[in-house]
């Protein structure tokens, strides 16, 4: 496990922190591990469910839930907003329509993509203010 860590981090290192494809740039996105370290490096910490429950509860912390839009609709905490982190391929152009065409093939579900309005929905969810403690849930 330990030489896979080390093997996935050397391959992002490699590409500045991003994850390519055959395609090369045209779906380029940020590894999941350089996004965690960046977090750490800005004091991402863990909680247990009673302390965010707590934090939220007591206006000090905003729930963030950053599942797409339909499984957050179907359940989601009480107080929590949402901000997708991915939505559905959007476009019917000869990129986007290979990309649903390679989840198709490859996987059970639809395609998705990175949400470009993310930010902006999370900035929504704490009214702006960009101080606010967030409390990310649906990963």
């Amino acid at each position: 496990m330990e030489a896979k860590l080390n093997k996935l981090k050397a391959d992002v290192a490699a590409r500045n922190g991003y994850v390519g494809s055959l395609f090369d740039d045209a779906f380029k996105y940020t590894a999941w591990i350089e996004i965690h370290r960046k977090l750490t490096e800005r004091n991402l910490v863990s909680l247990d469910c009673d302390e965010a429950y707590k934090m939220m509860k007591s206006g000090d912390a905003v729930l963030i839930d950053v599942r797409e839009c339909q499984p957050f609709e179907k359940v989601h905490g009480e107080g929590t907003k949402s901000a997708p982190l991915f939505r559905q391929i959007q476009g019917n152009d000869l990129k986007a329509n290979a990309r649903r065409l390679g989840f198709a093939l490859l996987t059970n579900f639809s395609g998705t993509e990175r949400n470009p309005e993310f930010v902006e929905k999370a900035l929504d969810a704490v009214n702006g203010d960009k101080n606010k403690k967030i409390i990310e849930s649906g990963i």
